[in-house]
């Protein structure tokens, strides 16, 4: 069936005349691609991404060759989920590498409806093959981020390049210039044209940031920029919409990343400059924890056919100017926070046993009693009973 769908999409696509049954079609499409890939079992899993490779591919590439546009955000969200659904730097094919310099192209990424499924591409090309991707074409992938950030309407696709870069790769690999370049360009255009969603996902940038490479690698970065910065990033920046992420996920990000801010860098964190900042985060914190269990998402798996319905009717009316989006190409999120270990124990035990450390070790202890007595008096009630009185920390 698979075969017999290709064959009609490389038929389709020299008229592309039908936009709601071309919709359906590749909805179709990437439905067979999920059935097949869940029958099919894990040592068979490379030959059915080659099938999938062998059967798509040519129809594919005449579609992009000939810039088909009708049919371009199809093709994207397609590959996407072929490739996505490979294992974490199982590897690229030839074919995919391709077709990977095309991909960056500029032209392709000053059309609206490719950028959904462009993103979504390069971050499954990110995850399978991170070394080819850093090693050989950071600085285009670089110059599509550029793309993005210098409209609005990126805002909710900006950083979600940037945050597959960091998830899969070692802060060795990014080179310092690099990081440093990316961060002045954030700062450039929030100073510029600062919006809800814009601030909301670099707060979710920064703390995966946290997550994978520490608070104390954040901090020199934005230190180096410029003296004084990272206070004031955080005070008027990161703290005001840490507690307002959506999404389970991004969530229990952000836990981890300022559980880490609290105990990772305490020659920093808890000086007597920094100790009414730490007191703000440890707030955020306790904020945040007590949310972590609303708004959780439900099964990937399921879909709404209503949603179907009502996304076919709406997204494929003008394909020059709206984004198809294919309810069966989309994939469920990875979890950044599943590769931090907490010993086994839940974010809240482990937070206290990094903080029992701090205490017993001087002058942290007295420096962390002193943070936490700038508490508000709920906040600070509520860890008290919750953490401090378990470890020894004097709050009152």
């Amino acid at each position: 069936m698979l075969a017999e769908a290709a064959k009609k999409i490389a038929v389709v696509s020299k008229n592309p005349s039908k936009p709601h049954f071309n919709h359906y079609l590749f909805e179709t499409l990437c439905l067979l691609i999920k059935i097949c890939q869940r029958n099919v079992a894990d040592s068979a899993q490379s030959r059915t991404s080659a099938f999938f490779e062998d059967t798509l591919f040519p129809p594919f590439e005449e579609i992009l060759r000939n810039d088909v546009q009708e049919f371009m955000p199809y093709v994207f969200q397609v590959l996407a989920l072929i490739l996505g659904s490979k294992r974490t730097r199982s590897g690229l094919t030839d074919g995919y590498k391709a077709l990977f310099p095309f991909l960056l192209a500029p032209e392709l990424w000053t059309k609206s409806g490719n950028i959904p499924g462009l993103v979504a591409l390069i971050q499954a090309y990110i995850k399978v093959g991170p070394d080819f991707v850093v090693e050989q074409h950071l600085m285009p992938v670089l110059g599509a981020f550029q793309s993005l950030l210098a409209s609005k309407a990126n805002d909710p696709h900006v950083f979600s390049i940037l945050n597959s870069l960091i998830e899969h790769n070692a802060i060795e690999s990014l080179p310092k210039p690099t990081l440093l370049k990316i961060l002045n360009l954030i700062f450039t255009r929030i100073s510029r044209t600062r919006t809800t969603k814009f601030v909301k996902n670099f707060v979710y940038f920064v703390s995966l940031f946290v997550l994978r490479y520490g608070p104390i690698n954040l901090i020199h970065l934005i230190e180096e920029i410029q003296n004084g910065l990272f206070t004031m990033f955080v005070d008027k920046i990161y703290l005001p919409d840490v507690t307002k992420v959506d999404g389970k996920i991004e969530k229990n990000v952000c836990n981890v990343a300022l559980i880490r801010f609290l105990t990772d860098a305490p020659d920093i964190m808890l000086n007597d400059k920094n100790s009414e900042l730490w007191a703000k985060l440890l707030t955020a914190l306790v904020q945040l924890s007590q949310n972590i269990a609303e708004n959780s998402g439900g099964d990937d798996d399921e879909v709404d056919l209503d949603v179907l319905n009502g996304g076919g009717e709406s997204a494929v009316g003008d394909y020059a100017a709206a984004y198809s989006q294919l309810i069966y190409a989309c994939c469920a999120d990875s979890d950044p926070t599943s590769g931090f270990s907490t010993n086994g124990q839940t974010l809240v035990a482990y937070f206290g046993q990094c903080l029992q450390k701090l205490a017993q070790t001087p002058p942290y202890g007295e420096c962390l009693s002193a943070a936490v007595k700038l508490l508000d008096e709920s906040t600070r009630n509520y860890v008290q009973q919750r953490i401090f009185v378990s470890i020894g920390i004097n709050g009152s």
